[in-house]
């Protein structure tokens, strides 16, 4: 979860920064007066997405290591 979150926030961030709205598939179809505005929001939206899929592999991560090194000292 964490990669597929890093993933996303990256796309986020390289369309933030490039304001490139042909980086979005299908962006032909839709009718967009203000192409760099279009492209921030949609980073916005793509990156507040991403926050999901982040905690969860945080959370599965920590608990993981946790569970781990809990087995480990009372195990030995």
């Amino acid at each position: 979860m964490l990669i597929f979150s890093g993933a996303i926030l990256f796309y986020a961030l390289l369309l933030a920064w490039t304001k490139n709205v042909g980086l979005i598939r299908r962006s032909y179809a839709a009718k967009i007066n203000d192409r760099k505005k279009y492209a921030v929001q949609f980073a916005k939206v793509l990156a507040m997405s991403a926050v999901a899929p982040a905690l969860t592999g945080l959370a599965g991560f920590v608990t993981e290591n946790v569970l781990f090194l809990y087995c480990v000292v009372v195990i030995y």
